[in-house]
């Protein structure tokens, strides 16, 4: 082919390929392809290709490539700084280094002089060592206590995913589909599992296997879960969340996250500006449908794990002041609303609005808003509850 032969592909194409279509506008495109062969040849070359790009084994780098990486831009930082700590240090040693030469050369001397063990870190309580708040940690191997942070917002970040599978069972099979895929891309899960796998490479043999055994878990679920959103799409059917509920929770979570009903990392202060840069998606399969997109912002805002923003996302779809107070998401979205408020110590007002929400739930409902509450987070809500009936 030769380049002014080339044709691109349209946009609504590569939706097709995607899957974000919805039922009316594939089948529109459907009939399309039907009447014009060369734009179905193009569609099913494509097609053939990003599934040989599937089925293609990736490259490991290695686990210490991140480390290798990491270290020589740390070490290219260290050398900078040490450059200018040099310049503003004692005579003594301006004096010793000055007779060796310039540059680079002479800052990784220093560091050998000073600072012998700087790979390691400084040695502690040692405020003589003019270089101990330049050389830091940065080169120290992450140790099992500081993983176990991440290791444990990851099984969080499971559990939030696993939980929202369970509630759309009763929605309409496009909006399954493009939620799901939302929340693919906003739990982050892949992303991190393979940062965290690079990680656990500095454990010792017998602490890291449990930890790969979850991750390596983790991502075949999450493979289960991609390829159940492609297919469903292809075959212009539902999803089978029954299926993909029963693959995540089939992950096999490390014994010490076993029984910990929340483990994460909370953020506070992003609230008030809204999603936070960098974050919003160049494109997204629910846009242009506007109440999708508002509860979207809902689940994005959770996997950012600062309650103040999750709280402002739900007022935004489902509150007082909410367009979709009635809307297809609304319970999810106050049940949110009741967690994060709950959360927030802000018992009171979670009572008050499990109040409102009551009438409206179903008995599944009420189930799996229960099932986010800890054994004191129910009885405070009782508490509230019954000082709430006994004011009127």
């Amino acid at each position: 082919m030769q380049p002014d032969e080339y044709k691109p592909l349209p946009p609504e194409a590569h939706a097709f390929l995607d899957g974000t279509l919805n039922a009316e506008q594939e089948a529109d495109f459907r009939r399309r392809l039907d009447r014009d062969e060369s734009l179905r040849t193009q569609v099913e070359g494509v097609r053939v290709a990003l599934s040989m790009l599937k089925a293609l084994p990736v490259k490991d780098p290695g686990p210490a490539f991140n480390q290798r990486v990491l270290g020589r831009v740390r070490e290219s930082e260290l050398i900078d700084r040490a450059r200018r700590r040099i310049v503003g240090a004692r005579a003594p040693l301006w004096q010793h280094v000055a007779q060796v030469a310039a540059g680079a050369v002479a800052a990784a001397v220093v560091l050998a002089l000073v600072a012998p063990d700087w790979r390691r870190g400084p040695a502690p309580d040692s405020p003589a060592n003019p270089l101990v708040d330049v050389v830091g940690a940065g080169m120290v191997e992450p140790n099992e206590d500081d993983l176990l942070p991440n290791l444990g917002e990851q099984v969080d970040r499971l559990r939030k995913l696993s939980s929202h599978v369970d509630a759309l069972s009763g929605l309409e099979k496009e909006s399954q589909r493009k939620l799901l895929r939302l929340e693919l891309d906003y739990s982050d899960l892949q992303r991190r599992n393979y940062w965290l796998a690079g990680q656990l490479s500095g454990l010792p043999a017998e602490r890291r296997k449990e930890y790969h055994v979850f991750l390596d878990s983790l991502d075949g679920a999450l493979d289960a879960l991609d390829r159940e959103l492609t297919e469903s799409a292809s075959e212009r059917r539902p999803v089978n969340l029954a299926q993909v509920s029963l693959a995540l929770r089939g992950v096999n979570t490390p014994n010490r996250f076993k029984g910990q009903p929340r483990f994460s990392v909370r953020r506070f202060g992003t609230a008030a500006s809204g999603t936070e840069e960098g974050t919003r998606r160049v494109s997204s399969p629910v846009a242009g449908d506007p109440e999708l997109e508002s509860y979207a912002s809902v689940r994005e805002a959770v996997y950012s794990n600062d309650l103040e923003r999750i709280l402002a996302a739900c007022d935004a779809y489902s509150g007082e002041l909410g367009p979709y107070k009635a809307g297809h998401f609304a319970k999810l979205s106050e049940i949110t609303a009741v967690i994060t408020l709950l959360h927030l110590g802000r018992v009171t007002d979670a009572a008050a609005r499990y109040e409102l929400l009551l009438d409206r739930l179903k008995p599944e409902d009420a189930a799996l808003l229960g099932s986010q509450f800890l054994t004191e987070e129910t009885r405070q809500l009782q508490a509230a509850r019954k000082d709430l009936h006994r004011d009127e």
